[in-house]
């Protein structure tokens, strides 16, 4: 038997709400229970014997007043979250080096390269002593690099 299903309205119970419709044994069996289901519209759904081809679904799940303005609170409470620690990331420039006596040989020469970071990596070839410094710490030594040929190249 094939059946084509208009406007259905689905109804389910949600994992979360599984451990309420267990019996348990501490309690009454003539209990009401706070089970929360959710429901949505289905636009179209074709079945097959009790097989389900297909379905479209024109909601999402439905939700109260309540859970919706508790959804929202706490999406807003996440997105404010996120642009304050946006924000202190671009308010901090760079780290600065404070001296201390383990490096105090370093920052006793080099403390104005370090305490000023540099708005372009492009300063006219004037600093080349931050140039090949790691990015996350100033005061190591600088990189040497391998050897790297050009295509073509022959060693003599």
């Amino acid at each position: 038997m094939n059946l084509v299903l208009n406007e259905c309205i689905e109804e389910r119970v949600p994992k979360t709400q599984l451990d309420k419709l267990r019996p348990r044994k501490d309690s009454k069996d003539g209990t009401t229970l706070n089970i929360k289901v959710e429901k949505r519209v289905l636009g179209l759904t074709i079945l097959r014997g009790e097989q389900i081809l297909s379905t479209v679904v024109e909601d999402k799940p439905l939700l109260s007043k309540k859970e919706r303005l508790v959804r929202d609170k706490k999406e807003k409470k996440q997105a404010q979250k996120q642009t304050k620690l946006r924000k202190e990331k671009e308010k901090k420039p760079g780290k600065i080096a404070k001296p201390n006596t383990a490096n105090a040989k370093h920052t006793s020469s080099n403390s104005r390269e370090i305490a000023q970071p540099s708005s372009s990596r492009y300063n006219g070839g004037n600093d080349n002593i931050g140039a090949n410094r790691s990015r996350f710490n100033n005061e190591a030594p600088p990189q040497t690099r391998k050897f790297q040929p050009p295509p073509g190249f022959k060693r003599k």
